[in-house]
């Protein structure tokens, strides 16, 4: 892996969900996170979490009933957004419960290892985000453009809730279940079959996230696999293989297939090579004259003449440091659209041998998600400076199919990955708490 290589797996096209801030994150996020983990019916944690002092003035017995006592009342904790930092070791969060009530945590930990807590204070739950419609409003409250559909799928469709549903916006690699139902209508045709192979060609190596751009030129990987690592660590060398082998067209007629009203303003559809080159290598000026010209035709031949012939050598990654292009240099879909899509791709996975694409939509659920509301979680997610989506396919216990879409775009800043995620992930636990019967809440 290269320099270059290194200081993009960090800055690359990847999405962060759930409430974890993930290996490398600070001492106080990490304990944070350890902490909030035990708003449960059994609260245990490792011997050095809470550090000696602390204990001697809440003793680990008081300590448990204070965490039994939320998870009685609020449910267990489905989000953390930092609030502030009071200095490097100490700080607040928002803690987010099943419930819909929240709570202020304002934690410090010791600054050197083990970083043990030394200061815990959860403060008296509030209500947080208790309907569709208060979720809506912290949602138009984010600078930029933000969008959510919540549809139950099947042949009418009815939607649950939307805001701005059609809204086209940019949806970074959410794209690749365009990607994927082309596969999927290839293998249910009889035309590919998953276990059919592909060698890595060093031409379609992509810059991370994912994997497979180090590994060697010929080595050789499955349909199944490429998918696989597609949808689930949104690989996209594994991604700009399979469209290469689809053909750029096919997949571009069918995210028309899929619902998707806004493709033409994807055509050409990028590859993620193509993407990274265009907007992160010589100074943006590939994009500005790929941006003058007027035709799909002649995009098409400039992204085969010159973009090709650009190098991923010459990545700039300080450049992803705001967002570029992204309302014109993008993968562009309305929220209600990628609904559609999940749905089409619910209906033409139900039989085998295309039925395989289900599980590896649902390797990575993206979200924390209520324990036994959806017995299938499917999830695709995509984001760059600027653009933010996540995307679930989720079956109730009743058998019901239903799809949630979030999208926020703001051409003017970077965006707050780790709230929108938790914002996103809200509707998740309000759809289950819509479906679920009254005697059961």
């Amino acid at each position: 892996m290269t320099s270059t290589h290194r200081l993009a797996s960090a800055l690359a096209l990847t999405l962060l969900t759930g409430i974890g801030f993930g290996q490398g994150a600070p001492a106080l996020e990490l304990r944070a996170e350890e902490t909030v983990a035990l708003f449960s019916d059994a609260p245990v944690w490792p011997e050095n979490h809470f550090g000696a002092a602390f204990l001697e003035a809440v003793p680990p017995p008081r300590m448990r009933a204070i965490l039994l006592d939320y998870h009685e009342r609020c449910g267990a904790a489905v989000g953390l957004v930092p609030l502030a930092r009071d200095a490097r070791y100490s700080g607040s969060f928002l803690v987010l419960f099943e419930k819909g009530v929240e709570a202020e945590l304002t934690i410090g930990v010791a600054p050197t290892p083990p970083h043990s807590i030394e200061t815990w204070v959860i403060g008296v739950p509030r209500p947080s985000l208790a309907s569709f419609e208060d979720l809506g409003k912290a949602l138009e409250a984010l600078p930029g453009q933000a969008s959510l559909t919540v549809m139950k799928l099947g042949d009418e469709g009815q939607v649950v809730f939307q805001l701005e549903p059609d809204v086209p916006l940019a949806i970074g690699s959410a794209f690749k279940l365009f990607v994927l139902g082309a596969l999927v209508a290839d293998i249910a045709d009889g035309e590919h079959g998953w276990s059919d192979v592909l060698p890595l060609d060093a031409a379609l190596r992509s810059m991370p996230s994912g994997i497979l751009q180090d590994w060697p030129p010929g080595s050789v990987h499955s349909l199944e696999t490429l998918a696989g690592l597609m949808i689930s660590q949104s690989d996209n060398t594994a991604t700009d293989h399979l469209l290469h082998f689809l053909g750029r067209e096919r997949v571009e007629r069918c995210m028309g297939e899929m619902g998707n009203d806004h493709a033409r303003q994807s055509t050409p559809l990028l590859a993620t090579n193509e993407m990274f080159k265009l907007k992160w290598t010589s100074g943006g000026s590939s994009a500005r004259a790929y941006l003058a010209l007027e035709t799909a035709s002649e995009r098409r031949e400039y992204l085969q003449t010159r973009v090709v012939a650009l190098s991923l050598d010459d990545f700039e990654p300080a450049s992803l440091a705001k967002p570029l292009f992204i309302d014109s240099i993008e993968w562009f879909a309305s929220t209600a659209g990628l609904c559609r899509a999940m749905d089409w791709l619910r209906r033409h996975t139900l039989t085998p041998p295309a039925s395989r694409a289900r599980a590896l939509l649902a390797i990575q659920p993206g979200s924390t998600s209520p324990a036994g509301a959806f017995p299938f979680v499917g999830y695709k997610g995509g984001s760059e400076p600027g653009v933010l989506n996540l995307t679930w396919l989720l079956q109730a216990r009743t058998g019901a199919w239903y799809a949630i879409a979030a999208t926020w775009n703001d051409p003017a800043a970077a965006l707050d990955t780790a709230r929108f995620s938790v914002l996103a992930g809200r509707a998740l636990f309000l759809l289950a708490a819509r479906l679920e019967p009254p005697e059961r809440r």
